[in-house]
């Protein structure tokens, strides 16, 4: 096998990576430039031990370094970070 060829297997998932990363930097930026963020989220919680599946339905809201969630199913909650 050739140097190239192994270059590309292993320097594959860091480009992966790499590629992932700039795309997290780029919308952390937007986000925190963002006066208000909203969106729905559903969250899915699977117990093996309880053989047990729950699904959270609620909102998360981002704004000026702050960060709320809120469920509403099956049980309301609600968790706040600043």
């Amino acid at each position: 096998m050739s140097k190239a060829v192994l270059f590309c297997i292993f320097s594959a998932p860091f480009l992966v990576f790499a590629k992932t990363s700039s795309l997290l930097e780029q919308t952390l930026k937007k986000y925190q430039r963002t006066k208000m963020v909203s969106m729905k989220v559903e969250k899915t919680v699977v117990s093996e031990i309880l053989s047990k599946e729950t699904v959270y339905s609620g909102s998360i809201q981002l704004s000026n370094g702050k960060f709320r969630w809120e469920n509403e199913t099956p049980e309301k909650t609600l968790l706040l970070f600043d």
